[in-house]
């Protein structure tokens, strides 16, 4: 998991959580749904990771948790995402295809090295004076 229902609490507040996941009218907090988004967020980051960086990553930079919380929460939120949520959400999937077509690299982890292109060609047939 790249982010906890505290980072989400931290970052929303708990009154925004409650008002998205209680769907009894309880007044309590689902963490039952919490932990799902969160799951189904780390699943999504991953997916974008996988044969580009050892998964699981050893150590999880800050900003990767900011975008676990902002997918997470764009998952709470389903349908009816306000227009900041469904903003941070797209800025988060921007950020990770850029990571999994190596436009960006993901610092402080190593890449595996399998997705990775190598070049190999024949030895020149021309010289730089054309013969």
């Amino acid at each position: 998991m790249y982010c906890t229902l505290n980072d989400l609490i931290e970052r929303f507040g708990e009154t925004e959580l409650i008002q998205l996941t209680d769907e009894q009218n309880t007044g309590a907090l689902n963490t039952a749904s919490v932990n799902q988004a969160i799951a189904d967020a780390s699943n999504e980051i991953d997916s974008y990771l996988i044969g580009r960086y050892q998964l699981p990553l050893v150590e999880v930079p800050e900003f990767v948790k900011g975008y676990a919380c902002d997918m997470a929460r764009y998952r709470l939120w389903d349908d009816g995402a306000l227009d900041q949520v469904s903003i941070r959400y797209r800025t988060a999937i921007k950020y990770w295809r850029d990571i999994s077509t190596g436009a960006l690299r993901l610092y402080g982890s190593t890449e595996t090295g399998e997705s990775l292109v190598e070049m190999q060609s024949s030895p020149a047939v021309f010289s730089e004076r054309g013969y």
